[in-house]
């Protein structure tokens, strides 16, 4: 968040605290949990499996973003 802070501050102060504490709990709740499991299951490194589900995971919940927004908008 720091290098955001220092190149794009108008974009890192409309990120609200609500939505870093959403995104915080998603991700203790759901992804870290899974991550340490898969490391122990596949032999893969912590990195490679972070982005996978990461980006997995971003994918997924796109789709319920963008239906939500057109719905309200």
């Amino acid at each position: 968040m720091v290098p955001l802070a220092l190149n794009r501050p108008q974009e890192l102060a409309v990120y609200s605290v609500s939505d870093a504490v959403a995104t915080y709990y998603l991700y203790e709740q759901y992804i870290h949990n899974f991550i340490l499991a898969l490391c122990t299951i596949i032999p893969m490194t912590v990195r490679i499996k972070t982005v996978f589900l990461t980006l997995s995971f971003c994918l997924s919940s796109y789709p319920l973003s963008v239906s939500r927004r057109r719905r309200d908008s």
